[in-house]
């Protein structure tokens, strides 16, 4: 049945290109290069499936329905759907508005955008960490506060309520250029 060697088709049995104890039906003519074909797209198939697998873990999808729930409860819920954990101080948390979220099958970043809208902070993703930290203030409105002047307007008087000449003011605890 099976022959202990045989070669491949344009090789002397004598040559170095010899196969041993491989059936005759893979040594036919271009049947060899048939089944590498074939291995090389069992393992590009098996490749794309583990990728898309992977894949699919980092988009999870979120749902939630919450009316007027504080950001721990929903914090609690996101954790439990995705398995990403929250990092964040409790006094900041106390700052926090009551949220209504109604999300279904929602990306994370989404769903953490509809659920940080109006509120003082803002979070950074982490690997498998959400960091919320405070909200900045907005550069442009400290800008303008400071560019702001004060005019302050009146009369300086003495004890008998005449107006004194030259007079300077100034403020406590103030230091003005």
């Amino acid at each position: 049945m099976y022959n202990l060697r045989y070669s491949i088709s344009g090789f002397d049995k004598n040559d170095f290109m010899t196969f041993y104890f491989l059936p005759r039906i893979w040594l036919k003519a271009g049947s060899f290069y048939k089944l590498l074909f074939v291995m090389k797209l069992i393992f590009l198939l098996l490749t794309i499936t583990a990728m898309h697998v992977s894949a699919n873990s980092f988009a999870q999808k979120i749902s939630i329905n919450e009316k007027n729930a504080s950001l721990e409860r929903i914090f609690n819920r996101i954790k439990n759907q995705t398995g990403y954990d929250f990092f964040f101080d409790k006094t900041l948390l106390n700052k926090a508005k009551l949220v209504t979220v109604n999300v279904k099958e929602a990306s994370l970043e989404e769903t953490l955008k509809r659920c940080f809208i109006n509120q003082p902070f803002t979070y950074i993703i982490q690997e498998k960490t959400i960091v919320v930290t405070p909200r900045e203030a907005n550069s442009a409105n400290l800008i303008i506060k400071e560019m702001q002047q004060k005019v302050v307007t009146g009369k300086v008087m003495d004890v008998q309520g005449e107006p004194l000449a030259g007079v300077s003011i100034k403020v406590k605890n103030a230091q003005i250029n």
